[in-house]
């Protein structure tokens, strides 16, 4: 049966006396066979033609980019073409004005003839992906340039070039002989797939021996008793150093360890850490006492080719989180190149991930390469259908998430406590369960932004309940609908693990943030380990590409003993999240824009 995931509805008036010859209506970005059902609805008529039509646009994919050809009696000729978030643009770039609960398209006065389509695509740094623009440029004007894009018309009309001065890359937009624009989902890949995510990387760098190269780690890890506890964000960053360092280069890293507040704190000295980095290197890792002047100039001065310098804690200054000028300035008196290899730092806009970058020619280093690469996969330019996994405690740390992932999945499962705020919304009865009752509205909002994009909600069909939070507790399996009234839920049951699993065997992308249940205590871990279980086997197979992060989620895969087998698991933490968000990454943002 045929399911209307997208569509939009257009009014069309002409002239009076004029009447519609016909619509041409064709898909850009829908998916390969993906089908569209088109139906018009006569307003009514004057003059014996018709006033108005209103024609009904459905698709039973997600994306929903037209481009409507609209031809009158008189022969006259309108493009239109919808951005893809259900807006439409007439010729002059303007937008539409809504009526009626359809768009109100007046024929009246438009100038549209002798003109063709060519849409701009810009680049949204804040989501990641590409937006859809309109541009109409004459159809014989050979070189226009508009707001510093460049479009050359090529082979008498029927083809466009697109040239961003700020990329490198260009574009062929095939013209039809109705002036539509065709085979726009390959240009659609190429330009939200290879090229949103240009920046330098180390493949970029060459002849480097002898140059003093600044790298960007993260090394804020757990110590206890003075000895580092985990060694996994060293072992990350361990390539890039290696690498610098095999081409001969004179490798100074810096880094922040804990909350100093722009103060020396000796239990925050990154001293303390450099062991540990040389122990993972099996290099000889040296220390300099500051981050910034004599100290450091000296510390660095002493370098051979291929050694490596441990700088002392930037966040021991107070222009390292204000993004000083001068901090900025005197950091980057120390070295010769830029290199970031700390994802985990880039939603901060501090001077050692931000402010460098336009002091220095600045590239990415191994671990922020393979990180941006599998976010990219995850809900850049994924691989549909899109599923999301979000758990944990309270709706409230995560509204920007789940406003974020209904606009770009296609089912958002719901998981953890924050499950019971979407069920008490719902009217269902949720015991003693974490419940915010107050956001109630709020999920009730989400659910419906998740309706109207054509996102599903995946919310727990049954769940495990208790008496008490402790391991061990007994406990039962109940519908959602019949938790009792002494008791919580701590996680979810056989039946929603089924469904979500279902939901997972039909995906091939799955992004995942937080778990299904209270998986730091038995029994309440099985539903997050079962599916995560599947998706790992999925991916093994090489039917999925998943993605993971957030702290508690690298635990619960850890505890599952599956994370090796995700394809790609972050430990960016806070920068996770908020590219989750759709938030900008200022130390990413920066990398792209480096000249």
């Amino acid at each position: 049966m045929f399911r209307a995931l997208s569509s939009t509805t257009v009014r069309w008036r002409p002239l009076e006396g004029e009447g519609l010859e016909h619509l041409t209506v064709r898909p850009l970005d829908t998916p390969v066979g993906a089908a569209i059902r088109a139906e018009s609805v006569l307003i009514g008529e004057r003059g014996g033609v018709p006033y108005g039509v209103r024609y009904r646009i459905d698709c039973d994919a997600l994306w929903r980019v037209f481009s409507v050809l609209v031809e009158t009696t008189q022969g006259r000729r309108l493009h239109l073409l919808s951005d893809g978030h259900g807006h439409w643009r007439r010729a002059d770039g303007t937008a539409l004005p809504e009526f009626d609960g359809c768009i109100d398209v007046d024929l009246a006065g438009t100038p549209f003839t002798n003109t063709l389509p060519i849409r701009r695509l810009g680049l949204d740094r804040q989501s990641g992906t590409a937006r859809l623009k309109m541009l109409y440029v004459p159809f014989d004007s050979f070189e226009p340039t508009v707001d510093g894009q460049h479009y050359t018309c090529l082979e008498d009309g029927k083809l466009y070039r697109y040239e961003a001065e700020d990329r490198s890359f260009t574009a062929d937009l095939a013209v039809d002989e109705d002036g539509l624009v065709i085979d726009y989902p390959t240009l659609f890949q190429r330009l939200s797939g290879d090229h949103l995510m240009t920046f330098k990387t180390l493949d970029d760098l060459t002849d480097i021996a002898g140059k003093r190269v600044l790298v960007r780690v993260d090394l804020n890890v757990p110590v206890k008793d003075g000895q580092v506890t985990d060694t996994t964000r060293i072992e990350r960053v361990a390539p890039t150093i290696r690498e610098l360092s095999e081409k001969g280069a004179k490798v100074i890293l810096l880094a922040h360890f804990g909350r100093p507040k722009g103060e020396p704190v000796e239990d925050m000295s990154l001293k303390t850490i450099a062991p540990a980095v040389e122990e993972i290197l099996d290099q000889r890792v040296y220390f300099a006492a500051d981050c910034i002047g004599d100290k450091a100039a000296g510390a660095i001065a002493e370098l051979n080719d291929g050694d490596v310098l441990l700088l002392e804690n930037t966040r021991f200054h107070k222009g390292e989180e204000k993004n000083d000028p001068a901090f900025v300035t005197a950091l980057a008196a120390n070295g010769d190149l830029y290199v970031n290899d700390a994802f985990s730092a880039a939603h901060r806009a501090h001077a050692s991930t931000e402010g460098l970058a336009h002091h220095l020619p600045a590239y990415a280093g191994r671990t922020m390469q393979a990180e941006l690469e599998a976010l990219e996969k995850g809900l850049g330019n994924p691989k549909r259908p899109v599923v999301a996994i979000v758990g944990g405690a309270k709706v409230s740390t995560k509204i920007d998430l789940l406003q974020n992932l209904v606009k770009k999945v296609d089912a958002l499962v719901i998981g953890g406590g924050m499950a019971n705020t979407f069920l008490a919304a719902q009217g269902i009865d949720v015991g003693k369960s974490l419940c915010e009752h107050d956001l109630a509205e709020t999920a009730r909002s989400i659910v419906a932004a998740a309706d109207a994009a054509g996102c599903a909600i995946v919310l727990p069909e049954d769940g495990v309940v208790a008496r008490e939070f402790k391991a061990g507790a007994d406990n039962e399996v109940v519908d959602i609908k019949a938790i009792p009234a002494d008791a919580m839920v701590l996680d979810v049951g056989p039946k929603s693990v089924a469904a979500v699993s279902d939901w997972i065997s039909r995906a091939e992308t799955l992004v995942w943030n937080g778990p299904l249940g209270a998986f730091e205590i038995a029994p309440f871990d099985r539903a997050t380990v079962a599916v995560a279980e599947h998706a790992a086997s999925r991916t093994r197979a090489g039917a999925l590409v998943s993605v993971a992060g957030g702290g508690d989620t690298v635990a619960a895969l850890n505890h599952a003993e599956v994370a090796d087998d995700f394809s790609y698991v972050s430990t960016a933490g806070g920068a996770f999240l908020e590219w989750m968000e759709g938030k900008p990454l200022p130390g990413v943002d920066i990398l792209r824009q480096a000249k």
